[in-house]
């Protein structure tokens, strides 16, 4: 096979709790319970003025570390007879967001969910908490949490420290001893017209020390056939997604129609196919929520651009890579937050910022003036707010545009995200 027109997973491949069925006050006693317990089987020693019984009236919390996207009320945070700490708080995260990178420590935690729906990374392993689900996470377990539903959800957390714990701080951050096996999935589009793209986030990957890996057996999610109509159809090619990626323990995808395409049907898939489902991540999402921000600024890349961003319906609205501006939520924008790490770079102005171009797969084909005229408008806020380039999350949305773009005549470059962070942009 000609090496510059074989696939890029050729050309790349070695170059790289159960929730309560009862949620309530009954669950939150036996949180409580659980907490006395734990704290009562922790041998004694000494404390100095130690926690003594009291009632925390509820306008007792107060505001702690608090951000735009999260909120948090401390309710306890003391010593007592048997412990070295016990601490509680109360966290609001909206649709999307994460409290926190994924991490661990040595102190134990209980968690009880009083609203919404949150994915639970323990390990290696996702699980999904909903409503009245309590949450325990084991010392030194790297875990991790993100709101997977559409509302804003809250949970407790209750932090138990007995006195002989070892506080060894330096463990925060550490991964799990097993080495995380990560793949990167191309769509057909980037794999055959955007091949830059998929180069260019297999590198961001490597520089931040990630073990990638692209399959070999990895061709299409299915989804075309699926939105067309013709669900069965699509099957074949999501089942053969399935046994592509069965094997790791986060799917890491440069598109988010795709990425929900299989979070939503995969689990149907053959025997591995909740696993993938669950193990599926957007790229921006994957470096927000797994990698984290503070990893991704230690790149260091530079690019003196004004760009408008544009991301895709199905990333903004079904993955919550940001808030949708139709929605009064706590604001939170994972892509900007990635692309605020890039030195130099700053924002277009919009009237619109996050609308659709218009594309939409076979939308753009049925309904052709719509989508064309959608797409336009596209652009004329892009031009309005003086861009000088264009980044997306999703290189269908570029293809769309891009061929809108030089039928007007106008110059305005658009890249993916990988590509920015990977300093191929000036």
């Amino acid at each position: 096979m000609d090496g510059d027109k074989a696939p890029v997973a050729h050309r790349v491949r070695n170059a790289y709790l159960r929730p309560s069925s009862t949620p309530g006050r009954s669950m939150l006693r036996v949180l409580v319970l659980c907490t006395v317990s734990l704290a009562s089987a922790l041998p004694c020693a000494r404390a100095q003025a130690p926690l003594r019984s009291a009632v925390f009236p509820p306008d007792s919390a107060r505001s702690r570390k608090s951000t735009p996207a999260n909120s948090q009320r401390s309710i306890v945070d003391s010593l007592t007879a048997t412990l070295s700490k016990l601490e509680m708080h109360e966290t609001t995260v909206p649709p999307g967001g994460s409290p926190h990178a994924p991490h661990r420590h040595t102190h134990e935690e209980l968690m009880f969910i009083q609203k919404g729906t949150m994915e639970v990374l323990q390990g290696t392993t996702t699980r999904t908490a909903v409503t009245g689900s309590v949450v325990f996470m084991a010392s030194n377990e790297w875990h991790g949490l993100r709101n997977s539903g559409t509302v804003p959800a809250t949970y407790l957390v209750i932090r138990v420290d007995p006195h002989d714990i070892p506080q060894n701080e330096a463990s925060i951050m550490t991964p799990p001893a097993r080495p995380v096996k990560v793949a990167l999935f191309a769509p057909c589009y980037v794999d055959q017209l955007y091949p830059q793209a998929a180069i260019a986030a297999l590198r961001v990957l490597e520089r931040l020390g990630v073990d990638v890996d692209v399959p070999m057996g990895a061709t299409c999610c299915g989804q075309p056939p699926a939105n067309a109509g013709f669900e069965r159809k699509g099957e074949p090619a999501l089942e053969g997604f399935v046994r592509a990626f069965a094997a790791y323990d986060h799917t890491v995808v440069l598109s988010g129609s795709c990425t929900l395409h299989v979070r939503l049907h995969a689990a149907h898939a053959g025997p591995n196919g909740t696993h993938v489902a669950g193990h599926t991540i957007e790229f921006c999402a994957f470096l927000h929520d797994v990698i984290g921000v503070d990893r991704v600024a230690s790149l260091n890349v530079s690019s003196p651009r004004k760009v408008a961003v544009h991301i895709g319906c199905h990333g903004l609205r079904g993955l919550g890579l940001a808030s949708p501006s139709e929605l009064q939520i706590p604001r939170v924008d994972k892509v900007r937050a990635l692309l605020n790490t890039v030195n130099g770079l700053t924002y277009a102005s919009s009237a619109r910022p996050d609308e659709c171009c218009g594309f939409g797969g076979s939308f753009a084909v049925s309904e052709l003036a719509v989508s064309t005229k959608m797409g336009r408008d596209r652009l004329v806020d892009f031009t309005n707010g003086g861009a000088d380039a264009v980044v997306s999350t999703d290189m269908s949305c570029v293809m769309h545009l891009q061929g809108l773009a030089r039928r007007n005549n106008i110059p305005l470059p658009m890249m993916h995200v990988a590509e920015v962070l990977a300093g191929n942009v000036a």
